[in-house]
């Protein structure tokens, strides 16, 4: 099941008429430009909840990578 990730846009970026998303903004590269003036992320929980098709909370499982 992959996660839900909203389509929204930041507000700066509506009215700037920049067309990234939020979507955009958690890809490598979309991270790496935020680590350049940001000194924090705080992450939008459908980008970490796990949803159905209905949009509803399915169980959260996190399978950890060490190095």
């Amino acid at each position: 099941m992959a996660l839900r990730i909203t389509t929204r846009k930041p507000y700066d970026f509506i009215l700037s008429g920049n067309e990234r998303t939020y979507t955009d903004l958690v890809t490598a590269s979309g991270l790496e430009e935020i680590v350049k003036y940001a000194q924090a992320v705080g992450i939008h929980k459908n980008l970490l909840v796990p949803r159905d098709n209905s949009g509803n909370t399915v169980q959260l499982s996190l399978k950890l990578n060490s190095t």
